[in-house]
C-alpha cells in the first residue's frame, strides 16, 4: 500500500482528500505545518508528497528544499498560486508534478498514479506500468491532431490522458513576452527622460542662482583649476545622495514584486541587477558632471559681476 502525505493548511481540503484517496486504497498521513511535515516526512517511509505552497510557518518552496535534504520523496505541488513564474519554479527544483486549485479529484488520482509509476514507487501490478508518460505527436495540421485525439479520449472514455498544442504555447509565450517587452522598454524609456530633464533642469538652475557665490569665490582668488575640482566633488556627492536613497528603495521594490509574483520571499531565485546598478551609476554621474560643466561655462560667459551690480541697483 503506497504511503502518501498531504501537506494543506486547509482541514476541509486535506480531510477531503485523505477520505477520497483512502478510499482508493492508499495509506494517507496528514500535516497542517511545515514542523509537522518535516516530522512524518523523517519518521516514515514515504512514496509521495501532495504540498501546498502557502503554509502557516512557511511556504512550500523552503518545505521542499528542507525535504529533499532529508528524503528523495516525489512531490506533486497542489496550490491555488497559478503564477507561471511559481509553476516554473516548482518544476525546476525538481518537483513531479504542478496542480493548481480547483482541480478534478479524479484527475489529481490520475497523476498520482504517473508519478509513482514514473518514479518506480507504484506497487500496482507490474502488467499496469505503461513504458512510456508522453507520446509525442508532429505534424502540420495542429488542429486537426488535436479534434482527432479529443475524439478518440470521448469515444473511448479514456481517462488520465491529456494533451497541449506545444507549438502554440510557445508561440503564445513569445507573444505575451514581446508585448511586456515593449511596455517595459516604453517605460523605462519614459522614465528615463523624464529624469535626465529633471536632473538638467536642476543642475542648471541651481548653478545659475549661484552666481552671486561664483563671483565671490572669483574675487578671493579661486583659479579654473580649484573650481572645476569643486564642482567635480558637488557632482560626485550629489549623485551619491541620490543613490543612497534610490538603491534601496529600488532593492524593496524587487523583493516586493517578487513576492506578489512567487507569495514567497525565495532569495536563491531573485537576481540582483548589480551590473546594471554600477552601469546606471557610472551613466547618471558622467551625465551630471557633463551638465554641471555645461552650465558652468554658460554662466561663465556671462558678465557675472555686471550682473550683480544691476540686481543691486
Amino acid at each position: 500500500m503506497e504511503k502518501l502525505l498531504i501537506v494543506e493548511d486547509d482541514e476541509t481540503i486535506r480531510f477531503g482528500l485523505k477520505y477520497y484517496l483512502e478510499q482508493e486504497g492508499f495509506d494517507i498521513y496528514q500535516a497542517g505545518t511545515v514542523k509537522e511535515a518535516l516530522e512524518k516526512i523523517s519518521k516514515n517511509q514515504l512514496n509521495l508528497v501532495l504540498l501546498d505552497l502557502n503554509l502557516p510557518d512557511g511556504n512550500g518552496f523552503d518545505l521542499y528544499k528542507s525535504m529533499k535534504a532529508l528524503k528523495d520523496v516525489p512531490t506533486i505541488f497542489l496550490t491555488a498560486n497559478d503564477q507561471e513564474v511559481s509553476i516554473v519554479m516548482g518544476l525546476d527544483m525538481g518537483a513531479d508534478d504542478y496542480i493548481t486549485k480547483p482541480f478534478k479529484v479524479r484527475e489529481l488520482l490520475s497523476r498520482i498514479k504517473i508519478v509513482l509509476r514514473r518514479t518506480g514507487k507504484s506497487q500496482e501490478k507490474k502488467y499496469h506500468l505503461i513504458t512510456s508518460d508522453v507520446l509525442y505527436l508532429q505534424g502540420k495540421k495542429l488542429k486537426n491532431i488535436e479534434k482527432e485525439v479529443q475524439n478518440i479520449i470521448d469515444e473511448n472514455q479514456v481517462e488520465g490522458i491529456y494533451y497541449e498544442n506545444v507549438q502554440d504555447t510557445i508561440v503564445k509565450t513569445e507573444r505575451m513576452i514581446l508585448a511586456i517587452k515593449i511596455l517595459l522598454y516604453g517605460f523605462f524609456a519614459l522614465v528615463t527622460l523624464i529624469g535626465i530633464t529633471s536632473v538638467y533642469n536642476t543642475t542648471v538652475t541651481s548653478l545659475a542662482l549661484r552666481r552671486r557665490e561664483f563671483a565671490m569665490l572669483r574675487s578671493v582668488g579661486m583659479g579654473p583649476k580649484r573650481f572645476r575640482k569643486m564642482l567635480f566633488l558637488e557632482s560626485f556627492f550629489f549623485i551619491a545622495k541620490a543613490f543612497l536613497y534610490a538603491l534601496p528603495t529600488s532593492w524593496i521594490l524587487i523583493l516586493i514584486i517578487h513576492y506578489g509574483i512567487t507569495y514567497s520571499f525565495y532569495l536563491e531565485s531573485i537576481l540582483f541587477p548589480w551590473k546594471e546598478t554600477l552601469i546606471a551609476i557610472l551613466f547618471a554621474y558622467l551625465f551630471v558632471l557633463i551638465t554641471t560643466m555645461y552650465a558652468t561655462k554658460k554662466v561663465r560667459k556671462e558678465n557675472i559681476l555686471e550682473m550683480i551690480r544691476e540686481e543691486n541697483i
